[in-house]
């Protein structure tokens, strides 16, 4: 009676349904990424990739324009594609459109119905269900760099910026290996030559120098130190876990495929199977990361 206690079921989420933190008396809103003091307007924490956009302030949310933008991390947070007007009004035929891809699977059910953004999505999935993905799952964590992923007609390339990474792919490019003896005239699917490219953007993250030094050293059979790096290493793992054909060099013919995980030709029919019952493939994407990969369709280089 007569006495001051805590209740412990006290309503800690107020403004904008984010926690009002009490600890030291500072009386901060955790929104995850940053705090917010409310008392002075201003977020007291750096952004993540600060240092890499010096010319906005390191405490700055959204670049200053919350109206436009929406960056709840701190990191690139957008797919962008171009609207085919399948999806009614919501995405008008040749608009340049953005949809927030989070890696969850309300955000996959819920995601636009682009041809290009479902292909990825089931080239991801094939990956990481046969334990396959580990550049493509390296370049969805990296905090520092924007990974751009565009449709291209032909042999996929990357291509590299100081802020981004550029990996342009044919989603049903698949190749015909230049092999010789049992591996002769053997096929890659579109999902292989996906996670050889990210390999590619992965390694200049880590170390740009130690790269642009392989491209320089000449090789007779793969091209460059780049390549046989990339295609004897990682790409190598790769096609043994999906059961495809290896490569020995760095040559090949490009062919259209029945989709992005298979090395079956097109022929006008829809695919049943995507990849001959060879391997498993998840009936909706497994994804775990919690960052996002820009997407961009169609674009013609």
């Amino acid at each position: 009676m007569g006495e001051s206690q805590d209740i412990a079921s006290t309503q800690r989420y107020k403004y904008n349904g984010k926690e009002l933190d009490r600890m030291h008396g500072l009386d901060w809103y955790d929104y995850g990424a940053r705090h917010y003091d409310a008392t002075i307007a201003r977020w007291m924490c750096v952004d993540p990739l600060a240092e890499k956009y010096y010319h906005v302030s390191p405490y700055v949310y959204c670049i200053n324009n919350p109206i436009r933008y929406v960056d709840p991390d701190g990191k690139v947070v957008k797919i962008f594609f171009t609207g085919t007007g399948m999806d009614g009004n919501k995405y008008p035929v040749g608009a340049t459109m953005s949809y927030t891809f989070d890696g969850t699977i309300e955000s996959f059910i819920n995601s636009p119905n682009d041809p290009f953004v479902r292909d990825v999505i089931m080239a991801y999935s094939y990956l990481k269900a046969n334990d396959a993905s580990e550049m493509f799952d390296a370049a969805i964590a990296d905090p520092d760099y924007v990974f751009n992923l565009i449709q291209t007609e032909g042999f996929s390339m990357s291509d590299y910026t100081r802020e981004s990474i550029d990996i342009y792919w044919d989603n049903s490019g698949g190749i015909i290996t230049d092999n010789r003896g049992r591996f002769k005239d053997g096929r890659q699917s579109p999902a292989i030559q996906l996670e050889h490219e990210f390999t590619h953007g992965v390694l200049h993250v880590r170390n740009p120098h130690a790269q642009a030094e392989r491209r320089k050293l000449s090789d007779q059979q793969y091209h460059n130190a780049e390549e046989k790096l990339v295609i004897t290493g990682h790409e190598h793992d790769v096609v043994m876990k999906l059961g495809e054909t290896p490569r020995y060099n760095h040559k090949g013919t490009l062919y259209k495929t029945d989709g992005p995980t298979t090395t079956t030709p097109y022929k006008g029919k829809p695919v049943v199977n995507p990849h001959n019952n060879r391997k498993r493939i998840l009936p909706i994407p497994y994804i775990s990361q919690p960052d996002q990969l820009r997407v961009s369709s169609p674009y013609r280089r």
